[in-house]
């Protein structure tokens, strides 16, 4: 799991091509983006995060993009790899 948000701040109507750029990034080049200045995680939430440093080498066939904009500007998107 990772935030983009961390990295590049709410870039608003934009929050969708960031979140899409990124996972279509993870799944061609099987890096997870770090998500920043996370020191520690909340111990009930049991989730994969990835703190601070890229995680490489992750394999990564699906992805979720939770796109949240200002103004209700809601989406999700997930993504599949193909393979041609």
């Amino acid at each position: 799991m990772s935030a983009t948000k961390s990295q590049i701040g709410h870039p608003q109507g934009a929050s969708g091509a960031a979140g899409v750029g990124a996972a279509l990034l993870a799944l061609n080049e099987n890096i997870v983006a770090p998500t920043i200045n996370l020191d520690t995680a909340d111990e009930s939430c049991d989730l994969n995060y990835t703190p601070n440093t890229a995680l490489e080498k992750a394999d990564v066939k699906i992805t979720l993009c939770n796109c949240i904009g200002f103004g209700s500007k809601n989406s999700a998107l997930v993504l599949k790899e193909i393979k041609i």
